[in-house]
């Protein structure tokens, strides 16, 4: 993509696509085979973030913050074969989404803000649950493959950083590790039983990665 700085790239599924948002607020989908495109479209003129592809490949979230008035944060749903936007909502009237995560069954979607967390159902884009974590960005987000736990990773706010995680089925705070310094991106083991944490550079957690035993922390 020229001219453009990449956020975020994702594989569809079945290997076949290859998604990227761009610093210009768009999603461009590519055949991963030659790298010709399949659609680009805008994003609505909000800073652009995290995508992912829906697990059985139809759907591609995008999520995104406000930037300085040009557009409003919000997520965003696309058709993953043509680009036509299916669905938008900005939960709880808020306009900063950082990260999205679906579950492994495709029937939830797992959305990261500043400070919140939402899970939205995707039969009919109904909210299933909110969840307040009380200090910053949430840099990355991750549901568990075995659909139990998602987890939360924060950027450097105030006093510190966390990385957390939490139940599915009642929203309860599992365990929390505390940073030195910013999480930039978390992801669970294909077993679910390890959660690997990236760290930005600074103090003793710098520039490193942290495998934690996704049950106990």
């Amino acid at each position: 993509v020229q001219g453009s700085g990449i956020r975020d790239v994702g594989w569809s599924p079945d290997g076949v696509f290859v998604a990227a948002t761009t610093s210009s607020d768009e999603l461009h989908v590519y055949y991963s085979s030659n790298v010709t495109p399949l659609f680009s479209v805008s994003t609505a003129g909000e800073e652009t973030y995290e995508l992912e592809y829906s697990p059985d490949g139809t759907m591609i979230a995008v999520v995104g913050a406000r930037d300085g008035g040009s557009g409003n944060g919000q997520v965003e749903i696309f058709n993953s074969m043509n680009g036509s936007l299916t669905h938008s909502f900005e939960p709880a009237g808020e306009d900063q989404f950082y990260s999205v995560d679906w579950s492994p069954d495709g029937s939830r979607i797992l959305i990261g803000g500043r400070e919140d967390v939402w899970i939205y159902n995707t039969g009919g884009w109904g909210l299933n649950r909110s969840i307040n974590t009380n200090r910053g960005v949430l840099n990355s987000i991750a549901w568990a493959p075995d659909g139990n736990t998602f987890g939360t990773c924060e950027a450097w706010e105030g006093s510190g950083a966390r990385v957390k995680v939490y139940e599915v089925s009642n929203g309860l705070q599992k365990w929390s590790y505390s940073s030195s310094t910013s999480c930039n991106s978390i992801a669970f083991s294909p077993d679910s039983t390890q959660l690997v944490a990236a760290h930005t550079y600074y103090q003793s957690d710098g520039a490193s990665l942290k495998v934690f035993n996704a049950d106990t922390g």
